[in-house]
């Protein structure tokens, strides 16, 4: 695929991350963990091995509904777990890593959003970033299954594409 997105004038890159993010689109490998031809949990790669250390606590299902704040100074989340709500602080930092729609969700209920839309709702600014819950995109997948006579190779990866239907677009309305 990067081949062929390469010989229609698609620009490649090292990986899906920063410069095709910021770029007019382009290909690139997935970033994927695969070991013996199997992907792997991420969980399951960096943070299982470290469950018995007393600074770490895992929560399933907990749902965190807003990060906590001094000033701007982020000092916590509130969550819900087991039906209560609960006040989390941190030591250190706060670190959201919720996916595409949690992530802006949870930043636009803790004040940090675009200030007018943050009003409508009667939710207190704390700061006004106006990107913060804009330019949602749906990536739609198509899965296929195939038996082989043998088993195939490993596998290294898959590919990526992010490009625009339309050159006058801002940004790529396809993705793979």
């Amino acid at each position: 695929m990067l081949q062929g997105t390469r010989s229609v004038g698609i620009p490649t890159f090292e990986n899906q991350n920063g410069s095709m993010m910021e770029s007019a689109g382009g290909s690139s490998i997935v970033d994927v963990r695969f070991r013996d031809g199997k992907r792997q949990s991420v969980f399951r790669s960096y943070t299982f091995s470290y469950m018995d250390r007393p600074n770490l606590t895992v929560l399933t299902p907990a749902l965190v509904t807003r990060i906590t704040f001094e000033g701007k100074r982020t000092t916590g989340v509130d969550c819900i777990y087991n039906g209560k709500t609960h006040r989390i602080s941190a030591g250190h930092e706060v670190v959201l890593s919720m996916g595409a729609i949690q992530t802006p969700k949870v930043l636009m209920q803790s004040g940090i959003g675009d200030e007018v839309e943050l009003q409508h709702h009667g939710i207190p600014l704390v700061q006004h970033l106006p990107g913060v819950g804009q330019n949602f995109q749906d990536h739609p997948a198509i899965g296929c299954v195939w038996e082989y006579q043998k088993p195939p190779p490993p596998r290294a990866g898959s590919v990526t594409f992010f490009w625009k239907s339309d050159p006058n677009l801002d940004t790529p309305d396809i993705p793979d």
